[in-house]
């Protein structure tokens, strides 16, 4: 049994009145298409898409679903983690609006959930916290840790004090 995170993937009429959408050849178009109602895309538009994925799915070549990810993410479309196989398609909340205060925590949670690792993090936290302002959900972001201080060098807490005893 295959396990589909949504039913469907909205995609706003605008997007073929869009200059440069016009411009784009038939298999660019497809592929945008494709990844905007792909099985894989979850409610933030990043996702994981190996290229093996999307050319299973969609029946191209791999060379060619590579050739139109390039293209896409020339065009900024999209951003593209090859070493990952993660998407980020940057409208992609424009088409797929946040539509309340329970779909906005789902978000920050799929967003918390993503590999830091990611070289887009910044920018899908930015596209994030100005989709969440809309349903009124407040984030204070992804949040990242650094280890400033190697742990020999750390100032330990001090041991409270023990309690007087009684006479």
């Amino acid at each position: 049994m295959r396990v589909i995170a949504r039913d469907f993937g909205k995609v706003r009429t605008a997007f073929w009145a869009d200059d440069r959408v016009q411009a784009w050849p038939e298999r660019i178009k497809f592929m945008a298409l494709y990844l905007l109602t792909a099985p894989h895309a979850n409610a933030i538009g990043c996702f994981r898409a190996p290229i093996q994925y999307i050319a299973a799915d969609t029946g191209l070549p791999a060379l060619d679903v590579r050739h139109s990810l390039e293209f896409l993410q020339q065009e900024d479309f999209l951003r593209y983690c090859n070493k990952t196989g993660f998407v980020f398609i940057k409208k992609f909340l424009s088409h797929n609006c946040i539509e309340n205060p329970k779909v906005g925590s789902h978000c920050i949670k799929l967003a918390m959930a993503l590999p830091r690792s990611l070289p887009f993090l910044a920018e899908i936290e930015t596209v994030l916290k100005a989709a969440l302002v809309t349903v009124k959900v407040k984030w204070d972001g992804l949040g990242y840790p650094i280890e400033t201080v190697s742990e020999p060098y750390r100032t330990p807490e001090p041991e409270p004090e023990p309690e007087p005893e009684p006479e």
